[in-house]
């Protein structure tokens, strides 16, 4: 897994901030403090108690560029869940498939998929639709990939999408529309990408035609 790219000192920075939440009792939520007395982040703990962590304002910034902290801009911020668990990972980033490699597993998949037989065809079709709407759900949450302008117009093929799939019998011809629409407007390399191949095998898109869509996204 790669690392944050964070120098030391705003590693242990960050370390002394999750102490603060975990063994101080303190909120995650901090205040930045900056007085002739203190400079850097006080975090409230219990019984009116505070607890101060030197930080530099360089340091700061760049723990929220990683997502590790959010800052606000009245003057305070809070740990992210990103940052607790960067803490207890080593600093090491989370692993996300990338969408080359989700699609190298729905051609590994595609044999085993086709054994399916028809006895149990209603349970097999509600497993799809669940797992469809699952996935839709999870591209939804990766729309701050896309650009601003064009967020709201992702999020209505996402909404047609799934209205068609819970038809209960969607058209294939609809389905792969929605699909392209979507990834027409998805970053090369993120999440989203991956996520929306999903989605298509979910939906038993043709591997080969779900490889043509997103080739230039990986």
């Amino acid at each position: 897994m790669a690392e944050y790219n964070l120098f030391d000192r705003a590693q242990g920075t960050l370390m002394l901030m999750v102490k603060a939440v975990e063994e101080k009792g303190c909120n995650r939520s901090f205040t930045i403090a900056r007085n002739s007395m203190f400079r850097g982040l006080l975090f409230d703990g219990d019984a009116g108690q505070h607890e101060q962590v030197e930080c530099k304002d360089e340091d700061l910034l760049d723990l929220a560029r990683e997502g590790l902290v959010e800052l606000e801009s009245r003057g305070g911020g809070s740990i992210t869940k990103a940052g607790v668990d960067a803490v207890h990972n080593n600093f090491q980033r989370p692993y996300i498939p990338t969408a080359a490699s989700v699609i190298h597993q729905i051609f590994q998949g595609a044999v085993t998929n086709n054994q399916i037989g028809n006895h149990n065809t209603a349970n097999i079709q509600q497993n799809i639709t669940n797992e469809a709407i699952t996935l839709i759900q999870e591209c939804r949450g990766q729309l701050d990939t896309v650009n601003e302008a064009d967020r709201q117009h992702a999020g209505e093929f996402l909404d047609d999408l799934e209205g068609e799939i819970k038809t209960g019998a969607p058209k294939q011809s609809k389905v792969l529309s929605y699909i392209k629409s979507v990834a027409s407007y998805a970053t090369a390399g993120t999440a989203l990408v991956g996520s929306l191949a999903k989605l298509a095998h979910a939906c038993h898109i043709d591997p080969t035609t779900i490889e043509s869509i997103f080739r230039h996204l990986m």
